[in-house]
């Protein structure tokens, strides 16, 4: 039974969700990596640590994605 048009809906906006989460974490590992080259291991270290909360609702949102997809499918 294919999806109805709300469910898809849902469904791409969560898959865009945690694609723009994974990103945006992806690119805040990079500003820790210059940081700690340059010497800043203070700031490295709080930024890396933010990165760890950011991936805390990424795989909550692939939670919702999962149980979305046995009520859904």
């Amino acid at each position: 039974m294919p999806l109805t048009k709300p469910n898809q809906a849902l469904r791409r906006e969560l898959q865009g969700t945690a694609s723009d989460l994974k990103w945006s974490a992806v690119d805040l590992m990079r500003i820790a990596e210059r940081l700690s080259l340059a010497g800043n291991e203070t700031d490295a270290w709080a930024l890396s640590s933010k990165i760890g909360a950011k991936t805390r609702p990424l795989n909550r949102l692939r939670e919702f994605k999962i149980v979305a997809g046995c009520f859904i499918n």
